[in-house]
C-alpha cells in the first residue's frame, strides 16, 4: 500500500497520487530537483517516481544533470526543467499594430517584432498574414513547426475562452463572434489560447514581478482604457467575460463626448488615446496613432531647460 505523506505548506492542493504534470510543477517550483526528494514530497515509491519521470523525460521537458555527486547507492542525478524543449508563439492584436513573439518554454525571448497589418479587416483576411509571419521569425530561430508547445493570442476586447472568439468587440467589430484558434493553429496541434490584452498583462505580472501578489489592479491605457482585477489570487472576468471594462466607466462632466460604443462621457472618450488623438487632430497636429501622441509627449519631456 502507498505510503502517502502530509503535503508541506507551500505545496498546492492536489489529489494523491502525484501525476507527472504535480511533479512537473515541483521542479518548476525548484522545490524538488532529484528523485528522492520528489518522493519525500510526495509519497511516491521509487518505481512510481521514475514512471513518471520517465514520462516527463519523453516529451523532453525535463534534463538529468548526471554529474551531480552521490552520497551512495544510485547516481543521484539532478533534475531541471528542459526550457529548450519547444517554443510558443505570440501575438499581441492591437488596434494600430500587431506585435509578435517566439519565445522558449521557460519564457525568453527568441525573436520579437511589431507589424501593420489592416486589422479592422476580417480576421480570415489579417489572421493568415500574422501566422505567415510567426512561423518566418520561428524558421529564423532555427527552429522547425514540430517544435511549437502552444500559442498565445491577446485582443482589444472581452473574450469568450471556451470558443476563443472575441464578444461584441467595439475595436474590431467585424471580429466578434469568429473563433481565433483554427485560423492561428491552422494544422498545428497545439493548444491556442486566447484572451482580453489587460488580462493577459495581469496574468504576466502576477506570475513574473508580482508573483505570490493575491490582489492586484493592472491599467491598461493606450488606444481604449482596460483593466484587468486579481482578486483572491484569481482573475475575475465576470459573467459577460466584460469585468474590467474601465473605458466604458461614464464620467460625470464629459461635455458630452462621444465614445466609439455610442454613449457619451465614457472614460475613454475622453482620456483614451484615440479621443486624444481626435483632440490633437482638431488643433492642427499630424497625428494618427497613439505612438505619435507618446513621441510628441516625450519630445516635450525631454526638451532641455533654458
Amino acid at each position: 500500500m502507498m505510503n502517502v505523506r502530509a503535503a508541506p505548506p507551500d505545496w498546492p492542493a492536489m489529489s494523491y497520487p502525484a501525476t507527472a504534470g504535480q511533479i512537473f510543477q515541483l521542479i518548476l517550483a525548484r522545490q524538488a530537483s532529484s528523485r528522492s526528494e520528489i518522493g519525500r514530497l510526495t509519497g511516491l515509491s521509487r518505481t512510481a517516481v521514475t514512471a513518471r519521470i520517465n514520462q516527463l523525460a519523453a516529451h523532453g521537458l525535463i534534463a538529468l544533470d548526471a554529474t551531480v555527486e552521490s552520497t551512495g547507492g544510485r547516481p543521484a542525478g539532478r533534475l531541471s526543467f528542459n526550457a529548450s524543449a519547444g517554443v510558443v508563439l505570440a501575438a499581441s492584436i492591437g488596434r494600430s499594430r500587431i506585435q509578435l513573439a517566439v519565445a522558449d518554454l521557460g519564457c525568453s525571448l527568441l525573436a520579437e517584432e511589431s507589424i501593420e497589418v489592416d486589422q479592422e479587416s476580417d480576421p480570415q483576411t489579417c489572421v493568415p498574414a500574422v501566422v505567415d509571419r510567426l512561423h518566418q521569425m520561428l524558421s529564423g530561430c532555427g527552429r522547425p513547426l514540430a517544435d511549437v508547445r502552444g500559442i498565445g493570442v491577446s485582443v482589444p476586447g472581452s473574450v469568450d475562452l471556451s470558443r476563443g472568439a472575441m464578444v461584441k468587440p467595439i475595436v474590431l467589430p467585424s471580429w466578434d463572434g469568429v473563433e481565433l484558434p483554427p485560423l492561428f493553429r491552422r494544422d498545428l496541434r497545439v493548444p491556442v489560447l486566447v484572451d482580453r490584452d489587460v488580462n493577459v498583462m495581469a496574468i504576466a505580472e502576477q506570475r513574473g514581478p508580482l508573483r505570490g501578489a493575491a490582489d492586484l489592479l493592472m491599467v491598461k491605457a493606450s488606444t481604449g482604457i482596460g483593466l484587468g482585477i486579481v482578486s483572491g489570487g484569481t482573475l475575475q472576468r465576470g459573467s459577460l467575460y466584460a469585468a474590467g471594462e474601465l473605458g466604458h466607466i461614464p464620467l460625470p462632466d464629459g461635455s458630452g463626448a462621444l465614445c466609439r460604443c455610442g454613449q457619451t462621457d465614457c472614460l475613454e472618450a475622453v482620456a483614451g488615446g484615440w479621443a486624444i488623438v481626435r483632440a490633437l487632430q482638431r488643433l492642427g497636429r499630424d497625428v494618427r496613432h497613439v505612438r505619435d501622441v507618446v513621441t510628441i509627449a516625450l519630445g516635450v519631456t525631454r526638451r532641455p531647460s533654458a
